[in-house]
């Protein structure tokens, strides 16, 4: 998951906790949250740390090393519904993290493309230094339930 910052790159210092959402995989077993993309084993309610590596090509920054998160849960939910749709066994699970004050981050924009509309999906997201797991949403959280239930009536409609 690369994070496209743009033509200048210059991080933030993060002036509070900052709120965001990140998708999971989650081991039943040990009751660990492992990413799904580089595969890095977290717990809930510790603090991680990482480089905050960047790469330039084609005249825009990347950022290629750090914990890559989601400002809303909308699009972590959207970027869980396409890895489950890829993955139908693989346990994905959305949590509510924050990126403790005094962090590094970068804000940009996420991009997949999406083969069955042939576009780039764009989602606005964080990469930062440092991150903690504080909730497990999928489980308790109304507004996700609300969202599940208004795309399985709609899909029945269609």
């Amino acid at each position: 998951m690369c994070l496209n910052i743009g033509t200048t790159a210059q991080h933030k210092i993060a002036e509070h906790d900052i709120t965001v959402y990140k998708v999971y995989i989650y081991d039943v077993k040990y009751g660990d949250f492992i990413s799904p993309f580089h595969y890095f084993n977290m717990k809930i309610n510790k603090c991680y740390t990482s480089d905050l590596t960047l790469d330039y090509s084609h005249g825009l920054f990347k950022a290629i090393k750090g914990f890559h998160s989601f400002t809303n849960i909308r699009d972590a939910i959207k970027l869980r519904d396409e890895l489950k749709e890829l993955n139908f066994s693989t346990p994905f699970t959305i949590c509510k993290c924050i990126i403790p004050k005094g962090s590094k981050y970068f804000e940009g924009v996420f991009e997949r493309y999406d083969d069955s509309s042939m576009l780039f999906i764009q989602y606005h997201s964080i990469a930062s230094d440092n991150i903690m797991i504080v909730d497990r949403l999928d489980t308790k959280n109304p507004v996700l339930d609300n969202i599940k239930r208004w795309r399985e009536m709609e899909k029945k409609q269609k």
